[in-house]
């Protein structure tokens, strides 16, 4: 968290894992959104897509990617976030891409 508050304008994207240890990804996400409303965020995790969903709702993440997934999948969620970089960030959760 202290490396996304002190740069905050050389980050675009954050890839926030759901379950890690010491804070839940859903704390940090929630973090980061509110001391960085432009920053991307891109959840992944191995829960289910409604589990996931309703993260996404919660946490106005801008993408999902289910574990497990491969390096092309990784590549391709994260240059959409990337690319759509000058697009405001989501304020609800209506047309979140949910790549498999």
């Amino acid at each position: 968290m202290s490396l996304v508050a002190d740069e905050s304008d050389r980050i675009d994207v954050a890839l926030v894992d759901l379950t890690m240890p010491g804070m839940s990804g859903a704390d940090l996400a929630r973090a980061l959104r509110a001391s960085n409303p432009s920053l991307r965020i891109v959840l992944t995790s191995g829960f289910s897509e409604d589990d996931a969903d309703a993260h996404l709702r919660t946490h106005l993440a801008d993408a999902f990617l289910p574990k497990p997934y491969r390096t092309a999948d990784l590549m391709q969620v994260l240059e959409g976030a990337l690319t759509d970089v000058d697009r405001p960030p989501r304020t609800h959760t209506e047309g979140v891409p949910f790549y498999r």
